[in-house]
Formats: structure tokens, C-alpha cells, sequence
């Protein structure tokens, strides 16, 4: 990277001035701008664009540059939504500038692809924050000999993680440690870690970004916070055997997506140190809870991940989320269907011929009501895992699951002067409540021990605050 390239963090503002042009178009360059804040996203702004080329703002896959600094760049899925005409007079000459900004989704720095079918790739790195505390680990160790005349620096040099975790993909974070010269007399010993994804065929971009995704919300279960990418790199053979082209990566993040408060290893949910020889067998399972539980793993991330929901939308989120999971892995019926079968005919008989229509009519009613309400789904989710929580008496769990029900229905079935029979802070208890629950369930269902669990949960801020709130507000 040149010395006056930005460093391409998602999350830090650059600017790149350049020429750019179309696929198969080469001749025809135009200079512009590529600029990026989190808030805007990624832009280009093209300057002294022929005057026909932004009608209809187009669309384009592939917009194509070099930057002032020779280096490579492809800009994939570009939307025109601005077509401009700048007219100045200039003496006797009547002159115009047009300009064109897009929108562009993602760049890729250090590489030019002529379409959009040939972005793929087979192996991409990615940084997080909080990765180092997550691992709970040490990169090298100091010894001392000759009476503290010499110091032995042993690094590590094998992967922390190797894990096939589909047919597809593997996931690994290779040694982090290193050392390098800082002067004469001074040697400096580093860590730093990162996440590869790599794959035996090349794939989309947006497949493999999506397995960084998954990890990503693994890391944000284990923190307790929101776990944005720090930088993003892709990788690409070169005829140079042994070596590897290196892409930089930008995408646009959710507006809302911030830079994650630091968390020591003592307040995470759990750490790689917790599993252990586990920890292979615990990522496996997270990445197939992904498609299996996907409306429970939904309900929570959409919460952690937009800090401007309203607390009643955290709620009904939650809410929805533990239903889904008591009709995808408990009992979905009050009764068996023989027996319910056997009921729904004898009302049928009761009711006699002539009151046919009356019976349609009752039996449209009765097509769910075998299925249990939310106040049982509720009570069966919290005694199957009741240790999760255990301040939570019988006395308190029906106080809750009363509450969370009478607030559900008035939420989803508003009438005029009803509000949602809560206080701001028993909404933001219950709230915490089925946050804590959900991730035992999600940890439970990625076949952590049983008995582990409630000492995860314990240490974490959630269950701390949630446990004062609840003295104060629960019977």
C-alpha cells in the first residue's frame, strides 16, 4: 500500500481521486472521486461525463478505476442517482461540466475484474474487534536466563483454529504472534489474530461474506455486544508460486453499526478458553443452528444489532422468537390429534345436520386451538431451563410470563385508552429476561453442556442487572 493510500476500515472515512472507466471500455476515461464515511457509505462522483451518459441513471455492475497512487480498482453493483449539468460562461464560449454519483456496494482495492461473474474468490481474512479477548489466549511467552541477561521470546506458531465447519467451507485463525526490529537495541513482540475463510472452489464474495457473517454474530452471542468487521481482505493466487494477491475490502455497514465497546474476557458470555477441545464441535453446531433456529438466532441479533429499537419492539422480537422456538422443538399441540380429532367430531354430531353452516363456521375457529397459547409455549420454555436464571422463582417466573402475555396482546391488539399494562423498567427487566433466556437456548441448542450454562450467564452484565431489577420490581 502506497504511503498516502487510506487504510481500508469499514468504519474510517477515505478518500481515493483517480481515473475511472466501463468494462470494455477502456478508451474512455473519466476522472473522479470515490469517497467513503459510514454514514453516506461508499460513493464515486465522475467529473466531465459526456452529456448523454447519466440519462435514465443508469445502473451499472462494474465501474472499473485506478487511483492517483497506480493502484487497481473494481467498483461492484454502482447505482447512478444523481445526473447533474454545471453551465458556466467563459468569454464568447458557452461551456457545461456533467457530473454522475453513484452508489456503489462494494470495492474491492488492488484488483480490476471486467465483470461481475468473476468476483469470487476462495479464501478472505477478516479482523473483529474484540477478537484478542474472545481467544483469551497467549501469542508468546518470555523466559528469562543467565541471571536476566537474556530473554527467550517463544512464539506460537500453530493455528488456534482449524474447523471444516460445512461440505463447503473452513474457518481458521492462524498463529498471531510475531516480533519485529524497533531500533538497534529494541525488539518488539506483537499479536494480532484474524479470522480465514477459505474454500477448495472459488464462490461469490457475498457467499463467503456470509460465513463471516455467521462467525460474527457467534462472537457477538459470546461479547455481549454488537461485532462489526474491522477490515476485510481477499485473496487471489498469483503466477509468483507461494504467493498471494492481497484485495482490500469495503462494503457498507448499517448506519446504526458502531465500534464495539471494550469487554474483558471475565464479562463475556464465554470465551474460546471455556470450550476448550470443545470449541470445534460448539462452531459446528452454531453454523447449523444458523438455518435451523433461524427465526429464534433472528429475534436476538436483530436486537443486539439496532440499538434504536424502541424497547417495545425489542420485546415483540424476543417474544416472537421463544414462540418460534417452543413450536420448532417442543410439544406444538395441547392435545394428541386422535383425542382432539375425537372432540372436534363430537361437537360435529352435538351440533346435527341442520346447523351445517354453523359448523363450518366453528370449524374454521377450531382449525389451531390445539395449539398451546403463549402463556403455556412461555411456561414450558422457562421450567425446561428454568436453571438458566435461578433467581427466578415459581412465584416470579408467573408474575413474568402474566406480564409478557397481557403486554403481547395489548401491543398486537391496541384498543383506545389501554396501555401496555408495564412500567418503562419492567419492560426493560423482561426484556433482559428473555434476552438471557434466549441465549442459554442458543447455547443449549449448540450442544454446550447443560450445566455450564447458568455459570456463562451468571457473569455476565445482563444477568447482573437483570437480578437488581428484579428485587426491586418482581415479587
Amino acid at each position: 500500500m502506497g504511503k498516502n493510500e487510506p487504510s481500508f476500515e469499514l468504519m474510517k472515512p477515505f478518500k481515493i481521486t483517480g481515473i475511472w472507466w466501463f468494462p470494455g471500455r477502456p478508451e474512455n476515461k473519466i476522472g473522479g472521486e470515490l469517497s467513503f464515511c459510514h454514514e453516506d457509505g461508499l460513493q464515486l462522483t465522475l467529473f466531465n461525463v459526456p452529456s448523454n451518459a447519466h440519462e435514465g441513471l443508469p445502473r451499472r455492475e462494474i465501474i472499473l478505476g485506478l487511483s492517483s497512487e497506480a493502484k487497481e480498482i473494481t467498483l461492484v453493483n454502482c447505482r447512478c442517482y444523481q445526473g447533474q449539468t454545471h453551465h458556466a460562461i467563459a468569454t464568447s464560449e458557452f461551456n457545461s461540466i456533467s457530473t454522475e454519483t453513484y452508489w456503489i456496494e462494494t470495492l474491492l482495492h488492488g484488483i480490476c475484474i471486467e465483470s461481475k461473474d468473476q468476483v469470487v474468490f476462495s479464501k478472505i481474512s477478516i479482523d473483529f474487534p474484540l477478537f484478542f479477548e474472545w481467544l483469551n489466549t497467549k501469542p508468546f511467552e518470555v523466559s528469562f536466563e543467565d541471571d536476566m541477561k537474556k530473554a527467550i521470546i517463544t512464539i506460537n506458531n500453530s493455528d488456534i483454529l482449524n474447523i471444516n465447519v460445512n461440505n463447503e467451507f473452513s474457518i481458521r485463525i492462524p498463529p498471531g504472534g510475531g516480533w519485529k526490529q524497533d531500533g538497534l537495541r529494541q525488539f518488539v513482540a506483537y499479536e494480532h489474530y484474524h479470522l480465514v475463510i477459505q474454500s477448495s472452489q472459488d464462490h461469490d464474495l457475498e457467499k463467503i461474506l456470509e460465513v463471516g457473517s455467521i462467525m460474527q454474530n457467534f462472537l457477538s452471542l459470546a461479547t455481549g455486544v454488537p461485532i462489526y468487521p474491522v477490515t476485510v481482505t481477499a485473496y487471489r493466487a498469483t503466477e509468483d508460486h507461494g504467493r498471494e494477491m492481497e484485495i482490500s475490502v469495503v462494503y457498507n455497514l448499517p448506519r446504526w453499526a458502531m465500534n464495539s465497546r471494550r469487554v474483558s474476557a471475565s464479562e463475556m458470555l464465554f470465551t474460546r478458553m471455556d470450550f476448550k477441545d470443545e470449541i470445534d464441535e460448539v462452531i459446528k453446531s452454531w453454523f447449523k443452528l444458523e438455518s435451523n433456529l433461524k427465526m429464534v438466532y433472528g429475534a436476538l441479533f436483530s436486537n443486539v444489532f439496532n440499538p434504536n429499537l424502541y424497547p417495545e419492539n425489542e420485546f415483540i422480537n424476543i417474544i416472537q422468537g421463544l414462540e418460534s422456538y417452543h413450536r420448532t422443538k417442543m410439544n406444538n399441540l395441547v392435545e394428541p390429534r386422535a383425542v382432539y380429532r375425537e372432540k372436534k367430531n363430537r361437537i360435529h354430531s352435538a351440533l346435527g345436520s341442520s346447523m351445517e353452516e354453523e359448523w363450518r363456521w366453528l370449524e374454521q375457529r377450531l382449525n389451531h386451538a390445539n395449539e398451546p397459547s403463549l402463556s403455556l409455549r412461555l411456561t414450558e420454555v422457562f421450567y425446561a431451563f428454568k436453571e438458566f436464571i435461578p433467581f427466578l422463582t415459581d412465584e416470579k417466573i408467573k408474575w413474568l410470563i402474566d406480564s409478557a402475555v397481557e403486554a403481547r396482546n395489548r401491543m398486537m391488539h391496541p384498543e383506545e385508552g389501554r396501555s401496555i399494562a408495564l412500567s418503562g423498567a419492567e419492560l426493560v427487566l423482561i426484556n433482559l429476561i428473555l434476552k438471557i433466556m434466549v441465549k442459554g437456548i442458543l447455547l443449549f441448542e449448540t450442544n454446550v453442556r447443560l450445566t455450564k450454562i447458568p455459570i456463562m450467564i451468571k457473569r455476565t452484565k445482563d444477568y447482573q442487572n437483570a437480578k437488581i431489577i428484579a428485587d426491586r420490581y418482581m415479587l
